[in-house]
């Protein structure tokens, strides 16, 4: 993944300070689960963290060297492997978060809260949030059938394809090709009318 980082990095035509701060990152991100996480290199949340900056690369262009390291350390899907710096970077960029994750139980005020913030992020800061919940789409499928992984297929439905509509471009192209392939088997087709 590193490799693959390098080279969508240069494509991207990243270099000097931004570069060594978005590896920097990354880094960090691996080491931090290092010792949260059995060694695995093919496990999905060990290659989260450069997936998400290579999605932010090459799907959306994005040149924000904050809000790639920022993408290196989030996880929406697994709040807990998530770093307390990333945390407060994260806070310092008014990063809204669900309680839970994607897939963690949320009352009504709470979900409208969190649509209301990611609503207001600036384009950057929606591209992250988008990124991050994107790859953990991705991998949805492979998680045991239960509450958790509806929670998140009925998000991905009802609110990220909207976020990521208004968005636009390859991400959005992707969201709206996951929720009509993938999405309606994992939660009820009701949900996903409009995708």
């Amino acid at each position: 993944m590193a490799a693959r980082l390098e080279q969508a990095l240069e494509g991207a035509s990243i270099g000097g300070e931004d570069r060594n701060r978005i590896l920097a990152a990354h880094e960090e991100a691996g080491l931090h689960r290092a010792g949260l996480l059995p060694p695995d290199e093919d496990d999905p949340r060990w290659l989260h963290p450069g997936r998400n900056l290579v999605i932010l690369l090459q799907d959306d262009g994005l040149q924000d060297a904050r809000w790639l390291a920022f993408s290196a350390g989030l996880d929406q899907g697994r709040p807990g492997l998530m770093s307390d710096p990333v945390r407060a970077l994260g806070e310092a960029l008014e990063f809204p978060h669900l309680p839970g994750g994607l897939g963690g139980a949320a009352g009504p005020d709470e979900e409208d809260a969190w649509l209301e913030a990611a609503l207001l992020l600036d384009p950057p800061g929606l591209a992250t949030l988008l990124a991050d919940a994107l790859d953990h789409l991705r991998h949805l499928h492979l998680e045991e059938p239960g509450p958790e992984r509806a929670r998140t297929a009925r998000r991905a439905g009802e609110s990220l394809l909207p976020l990521a509509t208004r968005h636009g471009g390859t991400l959005e192209r992707r969201f709206r090709w996951w929720c009509s392939r993938v999405g309606r088997g994992l939660a009820a087709p009701t949900l996903f009318d409009s995708c």
